[in-house]
């Protein structure tokens, strides 16, 4: 969101607000004027200060009781588990409220009457509570303040400076970025767009997803922007929103479009919307690919275009859940009747026209007791069902007989106890089915007849688990809500652990200590032992039932110790209430995958930590103690390389972060009682110590003890930190001793989920850490694991990643040089060497890029001239100047006189398996047949080692020199005090050229820390292999053969060597630029003609190719990353 001066004075003055009575704000405007993202950033900023919080959505036509439990879920931490009206939702509400600081945002109300009823859930008092509301209606804004106007913020459109500032730093990063030629069109785009966020994000997301912004499409867009005369700010942006969803391929507009299926304003869990999107055919993947890991792609491109709100996120900017906009929503309904996408029944619309045709239907009954689905519907052709209403209301299921996708959110009403659903057994088709609902649901006896069911997912109480499902074969994906009726289910020998191909477990467990549950606990951890499929194991807090818990009932302790640790498991989360493991089990150091580790035990014994000390992949770690450490948590600099988030809930605040500890930790949550001034029995302060944690950017901290002092609290539970961290820290009311895990509920941890490429990225990281500190032990553990991961045939990031290892492995064993040698020369034959570089040629358009460029501004710099002198460091092949002789050879009034000097180097001979005459007589036979008269000249040494008598140069002739990717194998001043780089430069300025042209890879490895240089050559690669990976499959031999050849020896060079033995030592286009000016050189702007030539070219490539043009200069990359830059000198 752009942030204005009046936007930022009525934040301050929330901020500022002294008053402790409770207050209501509304913010004012049109649809589309950014409100909501205003309230975002409100509750972003200010949540933290309160001890409750909700943010809830209205909509046109409100579900009130769906949203009061929605509301009551955010305050309490829980779901209420009964159904319940209005009037007891809201008075449940407000007791949970009452002698609480709280912060509810209620978006988008539209009448005063829905006003009435939610704010009789807000309890008056002075504790500095606050409720924002936003609104379209001027009367609703006066009623939500109790008419106090200066209660009100009225939204405005955003002026033309801040539109512009927004719309390019969508499209370019910044307005001074936006190339010259666009900036007239792109300006009346933005001021077309009429200072409206959501049509200016929308646009500007529409062109950024171009790898090519080509002046077509934005005249295009602006024709289409002044042709709609705007009634109002909706109907803008709908205009704007339509342009970017025609733009949109055809697989997002496939899933944008099933959103459809929800309730205005509902929140959409991306977890769910992935899964349903794979059970309806809508990801395609091509070999090798995870089908679920691209639907989440899919989720993440909709948000960047736009067409969906962030509403939950980790912190680590992953989105967990979304909404959409009403405009967008209604912009999706039109298209979806307009292509009979799906049908959609809302009991709040009438007259809605029904196809008897329907795929996907929806069912939207809110608590509409005696509505039903039109009886003339075809009901066997529906693939796709989902229901929100009451259960009296939705048709009978076994009438559906192909749903793949069956989502059920249901409320009970009356006295009704149970739910039959046992025709669910009929749908043979089935692959989804989720059940949400607040009555106990009776399930099919049998479920054997699914046997394409991939997920279930029962939030819901059940009379019982059907036995068979062992024998569903497709199972993934398994979440239930358990009650004390399934512990004996969940304990038996013979089911979960034959789910042989679940993936997810995920037990929601809604039931008080016992022995009862402590033996269903044992037996479940004796079934998991040794599971070969399963990366998701979550045990969780489900719903406090009437009577579940007794408040201060002893905690069931049980021990996992005997478990065969599952070989792939990701994600082990326990985190229940009523039953803790007695400490950390052993067998989790042996979890070479786990990512995510959310643990609560009874004790920590002086070696507990060490079992999770070791783990190569955790990223996330999350700690509840029932009793205090028996001494200090000392975290040194062995282990815990690529945690970026921890969080540790205890009586004590008894950790301690030494020197070099958790090098990436990101984020550090506490909770802990007051301290007191006191020495712990090991004599040392229990004051908590960070300051040698240097990645860290946020602490959050929870003090328990209303008593405390806020700041004495402070300033003994935090030291300052070198990096100033953003730090929010809490009082809160209750005692950290061990009850203090059901208070836990009260917040969302954010545990940091990212895919296996992200993982094996940080494992990398920290193993070339390692590697440089020369820490054998960390080397030794991590090595393994990476060869495990990495493999030449494998994706992008696994191709690369084999290569980087054994660079680090050689860097480690001083080997560097030899093996890069061995690389670059003792394999291939010539012949085969000459077949791989002809791959890589033909593969990408890196090499034709910079030969058609340089190309380019030779012929225009040579333009007339009788005699051209060429001079090529680095000829290779000679391929570069066949197309220069041919166009030669067709100027007017005939050729002229080309004489090439070609400077050889040692690969490029062994590759052609002979000296530089072979090029020259291939050269000569492409003149002769063009009839250009020619001549070549060899100099058969390095380019470092070239002087003046070898060139050569004739007076009168029209002299061109060329650094096509060489220049930056000349040695500088880094490696030696003769700075050849800079001499050779020198020397061509000497010999006053027409033209020089530069051709280099965007890369800085040359004089930065090999820390630095590790990563940007880890991100520059990703990209090259990347772009490889859509040109030939993984599994071709001489893509293989390629890389190896042509790649690894560079990506060897840059990790494994140092000083003269690096030859492989890019600089970025800047440091070239000071280079060259620096002897006397002045840019030499390439032409619009060589920019088209260029664009022709990449029109027979990937569109992730993208062409980018600043102050003459052309910049080919790869998505977002720049890749070769091409410039021209004089």
């Amino acid at each position: 969101m752009v942030i204005d001066d009046r936007v930022c004075e009525f934040i301050d003055s929330l901020d500022n607000d002294g008053d402790q009575q409770l207050k209501v704000v509304s913010v004012l405007g049109p649809g589309c004027l950014g409100k909501t993202a205003l309230a975002q950033v409100l509750y972003n900023k200010f949540g933290g200060q309160f001890d409750c919080t909700a943010f809830v959505r209205v909509s046109k036509r409100p579900d009130v009781v769906r949203l009061l439990r929605e509301m009551l879920t955010q305050v309490q931490g829980q779901q209420p588990t009964e159904y319940s009206k209005e009037l007891d939702l809201a008075y449940s509400i407000r007791e949970h409220l009452q002698d609480k600081r709280y912060l509810i945002i209620i978006d988008d109300i539209w009448t005063a009457s829905a006003w009435d009823i939610i704010s009789d859930a807000f309890p008056k008092g002075n504790h500095g509570s606050r409720v924002i509301t936003t609104t379209q209606m001027e009367e609703v804004a006066l009623t939500c303040c109790c008419y106090h106007p200066e209660h009100i913020f009225e939204m405005r459109p955003l002026d033309h400076d801040h539109s512009r500032k927004l719309f390019f730093s969508i499209l370019f990063g910044s307005e001074s970025d936006c190339p010259k030629e666009l900036k007239e069109v792109t300006n009346k785009i933005v001021e077309l767009c009429g200072g409206l966020p959501l049509a200016t994000i929308s646009i500007a997301s529409l062109l950024s997803s171009q790898p090519v912004i080509k002046m077509d499409l934005l005249t295009y867009l602006c024709d289409s922007l002044s042709s709609c005369l705007w009634i109002s700010p909706s109907e803008g942006t709908r205009q704007a929103l339509n342009l970017s969803y025609n733009n949109l391929p055809h697989y997002l507009k496939i899933c944008l479009l099933c959103l459809n299926m929800y309730p205005e304003g509902h929140t959409i869990w991306k977890d769910d919307l992935v899964k349903q999107w794979v059970a309806e055919g809508f990801i395609h993947t091509t070999e090798g690919q995870d089908m679920e890991k691209v639907a989440a792609s899919y989720f993440d491109e909709l948000i960047n275009r736009r067409f969906i709100q962030t509403l939950c996120s980790k912190y680590n900017n992953e989105v967990l859940s979304c909404t959409v906009h009403d405009v967008v929503h209604d912009l999706i309904a039109d298209k979806c009747s307009e292509e009979n996408f799906n049908m959609v029944i809302d009991s709040s619309r009438r007259n809605v026209a029904l196809s008897q045709k329907v795929r996907r239907l929806s069912l939207l009954f809110g608590d509409a007791k005696y509505v039903k689905t039109p009886a003339n519907m075809r009901r066997s052709q529906v693939r796709s069902l989902t229901i929100f209403g009451l259960f009296e209301s939705m048709p009978s299921i076994s009438e559906f007989k192909l749903l793949r996708v069956l989502n059920l959110q249901l409320s009970g009403y009356g006295d009704r106890n149970t739910i039959n659903l046992t025709g669910i057994s009929d749908l043979f088709q089935l692959r989804y089915l989720k059940i949400a609902c607040d009555i106990c649901i009776q399930l099919p006896n049998h479920m054997l007849g699914l046997q394409c069911l991939e997920t279930l997912v029962l939030d819901s109480e059940v009379t019982a688990v059907p036995w068979d499902i062992i024998h569903l074969p497709s199972l993934l994906h398994l979440s239930l809500l358990v009650m004390t009726n399934l512990l004996d289910w969940i304990g038996s020998m013979r089911l979960i652990g034959k789910l042989n191909n679940l993936r997810d477990l995920h037990l929601t467990y809604s039931v008080p200590s016992s022995d009862h549950l402590k033996r269903s606990m044992e037996a479940l951890g004796s079934q998991l032992s040794g599971h070969a499929n399963l990366k998701t194991l979550a045990l969780v807090n489900g719903p406090c039932h009437k009577n579940a818990f007794v408040r201060d009932a002893l905690k069931v302790t049980v021990s996992w110790e005997g478990l065969v640790p599952p070989p792939v498991l990701e994600v082990f989360e326990w985190s229940l209430h009523s039953c803790v493991l007695s400490r950390i089990p052993k067998w989790i150091g042996e979890l070479g995958k786990l990512r995510i580790l959310k643990i609560a035990v009874r004790d920590l014994p002086r070696d507990g930590i060490d079992a999770v000390r070791g783990l190569p992949a955790l990223t996330a770690l999350s700690l509840y103690l029932q009793t205090a450490a028996v001494e200090r948590i000392v975290f040194d600099k062995v282990g815990f390389s690529v945690l970026n988030y921890f969080n540790l809930r205890c009586s004590v605040p008894c950790l301690k972060f030494e020197a070099n500890a958790m090098p990436n930790l990101r984020k550090l949550k506490l909770g802990f009682n007051a301290p007191r001034a006191r020495m712990d029995q090991h004599g040392a302060s229990t004051a908590i110590s960070i300051d040698h944690l240097p990645s860290l950017k946020e602490i959050c901290a929870k003090i328990g003890g209303a008593c405390a002092d806020t700041e004495s609290a402070l300033a003994t539970a935090i030291s300052n930190h070198p990096s100033n961290p953003m730090i929010n820290v809490q009082l809160v009311d209750y005692t950290f001793d061990g009850d203090e895990l059901t208070h836990e509920n009260k917040e969302q941890d954010e545990v940091l989920v990212e895919g296996q490429d992200g993982y094996l990225k940080k494992l990398l990281i920290s193993c070339a850490r390692a590697v440089e500190a020369k820490d054998m032990s960390a080397v030794d553990m991590m090595v393994p694991e990476l060869r495990k991961m990495v493999s030449v045939s494998g994706d992008p990031h696994q191709r690369l990643g084999a290569y980087i290892v054994e660079g680090l492995v050689a860097r480690l064993a001083s080997s560097g040089h030899s093996i890069y040698k061995a690389l670059k020369c003792k394999e291939p034959r010539s012949s085969d060497l000459m077949s791989y570089m002809h791959f890589l040629y033909e593969a990408c358009p890196y090499f034709k890029f910079g030969y058609m460029s340089a190309n380019g501004a030779i012929a225009e710099a040579v333009k007339g001239e009788d005699m051209i002198h060429i001079i090529d460091f680095g000829i290779s092949q000679g391929a570069q100047w066949v197309p220069l002789l041919q166009a030669l050879a067709t100027r007017p009034g005939g050729p002229p006189t080309v004489r090439i000097t070609g400077i050889d180097d040692s690969l490029s001979a062994y590759a052609r398996g002979g000296g530089l005459d072979l090029v020259g007589r291939r050269l000569s036979h492409i003149a002769g047949l063009c009839k250009v008269p020619f001549e070549f000249h060899s100099v058969a040494v390095a380019g470092d080692e070239v002087k003046e008598g070898h060139l050569m140069v004739i007076p009168g002739e029209a002299l061109a020199v060329n650094f096509t990717l060489e220049l930056h194998h000349i040695p500088d001043e880094a490696v030696s005090t003769a700075n050849h780089r800079d001499r050779i430069l020198r020397l061509v300025k000497s010999l006053s050229p027409k033209v020089v042209t530069l051709v280099e890879q965007e890369l800085n490895t040359n004089t930065v820390p090999f820390k630095q240089r590790f990563a940007e050559t880890l991100d520059y690669y990703t990209a090259i292999f990347e772009s490889i990976d859509l040109t030939l499959p993984r599994d071709d031999r001489e893509r293989i053969n390629m890389e190896q050849h042509c790649l690894a020896r560079e990506i060897v060079n840059i990790v494994a060597c140092e000083g003269a033995e690096r030859v492989e030592r890019h600089e970025v286009f800047g440091k070239w630029k000071g280079r060259l000016m620096m002897v006397g050189f002045r840019p030499c702007p390439l032409s619009s003609l060589v920019n088209a030539t260029i664009r022709t070219l990449l029109q027979s490539y990937s569109a992730n190719y993208q062409l980018a043009e600043r102050d003459g200069v052309l910049y080919l990359g790869w998505k977002n990353k720049p890749l070769v830059v091409s410039s021209a000198w004089h």
